[in-house]
């Protein structure tokens, strides 16, 4: 009898260690973390969430499940202490002044029709940066973008497009969700001729926190297709970089000497 309990203890003991080993394993390939996971298919590109540069951090994204009266914990998401849940948000790109040919606005629309952010791009003589702006009271969960020719976006068969495809993506946690991401893309990994299409998951909620909407938004121009998927594009316009102003002080007489 002794025998047959060391035996059963022995069998219990190997079964919980593989369970163990398998459990770290399924950790390693999937960790849970607070954070934010963004990836890119695209060399050199880098992301700076609400203003502050973020590291790649694998995460798991707590929204697949949820429903509207789901409940966010405004002061939770205040993260950097500076900014103020539901106050005004600005676009992180700065002056036009920084940019060849100024910085290009269109408005980012959730459920086709609702006025969630805007989104702004431009570009200096080495990079494109692409800023996802969200309105006072809209969070982002999940953001894709794509940047290139039109004809390579992916797409279905049925030619609408697949955003879950798209080179770039981020996803955000609970204490994580986003209101401004700034994309910088090196401009060699740019065509001359190339569109934008700016796409992200997106939550509204009340100023108590509780979610009242979730939607999928694009940022607005011409749709992929005339079928009732209402994905839209826009046609990029590359800034032309000019020479530098002249010093303080230059004349055009000293041109010549």
């Amino acid at each position: 009898m002794r025998k047959l309990t060391l035996t059963v203890l022995a069998v219990v003991a190997i079964f919980v260690a593989c369970q163990k080993e398998a459990s770290l394993v399924k950790d390693a390939k999937n960790p849970v973390k607070s954070g934010i996971n963004s990836t890119s298919s695209i060399p050199g590109v880098s992301v700076v969430k609400d203003g502050y540069p973020y590291p790649n951090i694998t995460t798991t994204n707590g929204f697949s499940d949820d429903e509207i009266g789901w409940h966010l914990d405004l002061a939770q998401l205040n993260l950097t202490g500076t900014n103020t849940p539901l106050a005004p948000k600005a676009s992180s790109l700065g002056g036009e002044e920084l940019y060849c040919g100024g910085i290009k606005t269109v408005n980012l629309y959730a459920g086709q029709n609702m006025l969630m952010g805007t989104l702004t791009y431009a570009n200096d003589e080495s990079n494109l940066y692409v800023t996802y702006t969200a309105e006072p009271d809209w969070f982002m969960s999940e953001v894709h973008l794509y940047v290139g020719a039109l004809s390579t976006t992916p797409k279905s068969g049925g030619g609408t497009p697949v955003p879950g495809k798209f080179p770039i993506k981020s996803t955000f946690t609970a204490s994580t969700l986003a209101q401004s991401l700034t994309y910088t893309i090196p401009l060699t990994s740019v065509p001359t001729n190339f569109i934008i299409a700016a796409h992200a998951s997106v939550l509204r909620v009340d100023i108590d926190g509780d979610i009242v909407t979730k939607e999928t938004a694009w940022a607005t121009g011409p749709r992929f297709t005339a079928s009732k998927n209402w994905a839209t594009y826009i046609i990029g316009q590359r800034g032309e970089c000019g020479p530098p102003p002249p010093p303080p002080g230059f004349t055009e007489d000293q041109s010549t000497k």
